[in-house]
């Protein structure tokens, strides 16, 4: 995988999970390229341990009760997201963040933006994964799985982001 990594250099890259556990091995693959890592709590406090995020250029999107985005190496807290989401943490709640920001990146580069834009594809996969989470609970309840998130996708975003008529 890491030679995959290597190969693409231009390519923002989101790194979640298991991934996570990569960048000590390889962290010097990740120091030129836009980089997004995130981390639960249990996973920032590793990372920080180890002192990876003073090696990494980009944004840390720590997952918890409030979601904080981290500008990387400099550990400044630059936006959080508090929006509602469900009561009920289920595995692969990361997964559906995961995907929905890689989408969003993927936009950004298309577009050619510069790495400065990625903190609002940050910002705006927190609030739809959120809004989608908390959609997902209410129809539900506590027998909601995260594939139970996947159909109220389109609906979070177009009640966050309207579309122009």
């Amino acid at each position: 995988m890491l030679e995959v990594i290597n190969v693409s250099k231009n390519i923002p890259i989101v790194i979640d999970a298991d991934g996570l556990r990569l960048i000590p091995a390889g962290v010097a693959l990740f120091l030129d390229r836009p980089c997004i890592i995130t981390p639960n709590a249990i996973e920032y406090k590793r990372l920080s341990q180890d002192s990876m995020l003073n090696h990494l250029n980009g944004i840390c999107l720590k997952k918890g009760a409030v979601d904080n985005i981290i500008q990387l190496p400099s550990l400044e807290i630059i936006a959080s997201c508090d929006l509602e989401g469900s009561f009920r943490r289920c595995g692969g709640q990361g997964d559906v963040l995961a995907g929905v920001l890689g989408t969003f990146c993927a936009w950004l580069f298309i577009q050619k933006c510069t790495t400065d834009q990625y903190k609002y594809a940050v910002a705006a996969a927190c609030a739809v994964t959120r809004t989608c989470s908390s959609k997902a609970f209410k129809k539900f309840r506590r027998s909601m799985v995260t594939s139970d998130m996947i159909g109220f996708l389109g609906e979070s975003f177009e009640e966050l982001f309207p579309a122009a008529n």
